[in-house]
């Protein structure tokens, strides 16, 4: 069985982990399949906004389509939840994605 496959099927048990929609956003982007992994993303922080591994992951497929603009703002959410949370570190990731793409 396909990860994939097997990510959807502990969902469809408990379709209210942030995590599992995470690793499967992370999977799909993996296969390239963007459009599905974005949803996946966007689920994520459906369920928790202070998810901020997911911000960034979605920053990365728009700027590999090259939507800078859409990108920017998940990057600047990410951001402010990294202040909200103190983590610093994933602050400074987002902050240096950000300069990469200015």
């Amino acid at each position: 069985m396909e990860r994939v496959d097997q990510i959807r099927e502990m969902l469809a048990e408990d379709p209210s982990d942030p995590f599992l929609h995470y690793a499967l956003g992370l999977e799909l982007q993996k296969k390239e399949h963007y459009q599905e992994a974005i949803a996946a993303f966007q689920k994520v922080l459906q369920l928790d906004e202070a998810y901020i591994a997911a911000y960034y992951q979605t920053a990365i497929i728009f700027i590999h389509l090259d939507i800078v603009d859409v990108a920017k703002t998940f990057i600047e959410k990410g951001i402010h939840q990294a202040i909200i949370k103190k983590d610093l570190k994933a602050k400074s990731e987002l902050a240096e994605l950000l300069n990469e793409i200015e």
